[in-house]
Parts: structure tokens; sequence; C-alpha cells
């Protein structure tokens, strides 16, 4: 443990970050299996993965509804 009481230092040093921890700490976290299975298993990337691809599906039938209600504006573009 450190002075603060701290089991778990991170240092960002540019080209890598660096964790000082406790046993128990690593043990808990686990981080060399993370980076092993990569961030299909880790629970916070595969949200926001999730949350991207909802973003991207709402945003194609936005253009798709666009599309429709000028459409039923002007008539089809091949109307002359």
């Amino acid at each position: 443990n450190c002075r603060d009481g701290s089991r778990w230092h991170a240092m960002d040093m540019g080209y890598m970050v660096l964790h000082l921890m406790d046993t128990e700490t690593r043990e808990q976290n686990d981080l060399e299996t993370l980076w092993c299975v990569g961030p299909k298993y880790d629970d916070q990337v595969y949200t926001i993965q999730q949350s991207l691809d909802a973003i991207r599906k709402m945003d194609e039938q936005l253009k798709e509804e666009e599309v429709l209600t000028t459409v039923d504006k002007y008539g089809p573009l091949d109307n002359p």
C-alpha cells in the first residue's frame, strides 16, 4: 500500500501506461487476461459499441425518412 492508502497507481507515459498495484488488486482486476482476450470481453467497450451501433441505425432510419418525406412532398425525381 502507498502512503495515501491506494492500492493501484497508473501512470500515462505517453507511449505506454504503467500500472503499479499490490498482489490482491492485481489478482482481482486481472488486466493481463483482459488484454489477451481483447475488447470483445470488456463490458464497457461492448456497451459503447452497442450504443454506437444503435446511433448508426437511427441515423440510417432518419436518412430514409428524409428521402421518403421529400418524395411525398415533391414527387419522384424522375417525374417531369
